[in-house]
């Protein structure tokens, strides 16, 4: 068994291995096929593809497990902490201290997100895996919006879900939460509808109403950033998902962080809200559709999102045309999102499939990508 001090772990590009799937109320059974695992009881919302940072609470409930070309394993924050420097490189230490400051996922939409912020200076990425026709997601205010009234109007509005929870079992919820979105159906299954209900379903289409609507498809890519008042790039206000359904698989990639829910559509059961902290942390300035969009460039490489938080490039690789990068002293993730790849080294060899993803580590230096396969590789914070 290789020793974590081996320096064989960052000369050669490791598989992220035994990636945890993570239920959610808005999730589906996309994860499940996309990872070759049966459907679990309860909807699958995501998958931390790379998580190694203790400062981040879900990132730290769920490390990442790396395996070698040659079959060694082992837990990636105890790789960090034996070999900071060689896997995530001299720059990224100095600057994020001994912790992989990506947390890249794959989201099975199938529901509703949360109206939703993250701290200033974290973008986010959106690529669009697949997509059912009624797929959209909310991003960014259409108007600069005063904060205030809305921030009151939610805060009022939690006041009435206890009440509803305490009368509510769990079927009843599920159909309350599935009418307050507009499924007129699920009235079936619910008590006499009363104005608390209309007022919570008015609520949930005036607050999305506030944001651009942007429908998606297969090959979409959104980078979710929009300066604030002093010019740094960060995630502006938004909500995966469409109000009635239309799923979307989708890789995300973005640092780790907290979340803060402005607005979580009145769902039960409840879950924790922070609206002051969210429309604090985003721009409130209006935007539009086409400050979103991402239209690649032709050709093997493509950059799709250039920041101080990450920067990601699309690869398209073909069996005919092996595509050369380097690792240039900083760690990179890599996720294959169609067909299938080689990552080919001086260090060791390793193949992936659409919905596997691997760790370059900063010491890797140079490597190639061949296969007939599409992937999407990231690095923090800016890279030229």
């Amino acid at each position: 068994m290789t020793a974590l001090n081996d320096p064989a772990w960052a000369q050669a590009p490791l598989a992220l291995v035994d990636v945890p799937l993570i239920p959610r109320p808005w999730g589906g059974d996309a994860l499940a096929a996309l990872k070759g695992q049966a459907p679990g009881r309860e909807p699958l919302g995501e998958s931390f593809e790379a998580a190694a940072d203790p400062s981040d609470e879900e990132a730290a409930a769920h490390p990442s497990t790396v395996a070698h070309p040659r079959g060694d394993r082992a837990r990636l924050t105890d790789l960090l902490a034996s070999q900071d420097v060689a896997i995530l490189g001299a720059e990224v230490l100095a600057s994020e201290g001994p912790r992989l400051p990506l947390l890249p996922k794959f989201l099975d939409v199938s529901g509703l997100l949360s109206v939703q912020a993250h701290p200033p200076g974290n973008p986010e990425l959106y690529v669009v895996l697949e997509a059912d026709a009624e797929a959209a997601l909310y991003l960014g205010f259409k108007e600069r919006l005063d904060p205030t009234p809305w921030q009151n109007r939610w805060i009022e509005a939690l006041g009435a879900l206890p009440a509803l929870e305490a009368d509510l079992g769990p079927e009843a919820q599920a159909a309350l939460n599935a009418w307050t979105l507009g499924n007129d159906a699920a009235a079936r299954a619910l008590p006499p509808i009363t104005d608390t209900h209309h007022a919570l379903r008015t609520l949930n289409e005036e607050t999305l109403g506030l944001l651009n609507r942007l429908s998606l498809k297969a090959g979409d890519v959104i980078f979710n950033a929009q300066p604030d008042s002093d010019g740094r790039l960060g995630a502006a206000i938004h909500a995966l998902g469409s109000p009635r359904g239309g799923r979307a698989l989708i890789l995300e990639i973005r640092r780790p962080g907290v979340t803060y829910r402005a607005w979580d559509h009145a769902r039960l059961p409840r879950r924790p809200l922070g609206a002051a902290a969210a429309l604090v942390s985003v721009p409130l300035e209006g935007s539009e559709e086409g400050d979103f969009r991402v239209i690649p460039a032709p050709g093997p490489v493509s950059c799709l999102a250039r920041s101080e938080a990450f920067t990601a490039w699309r690869l398209t690789a073909t069996s005919d045309t092996p595509i050369a990068r380097n690792t240039e002293d900083r760690v990179r993730t890599l996720h294959v999102i169609e067909g299938a790849a080689q990552i080919d080294s001086a260090g060791g060899a390793l193949r992936l499939t659409r919905g596997q993803s691997a760790l370059l580590p900063a010491r890797l230096g140079a490597w190639t990508l061949s296969g007939d396969a599409v992937a999407v590789e990231a690095a923090p914070g800016v890279v030229l």
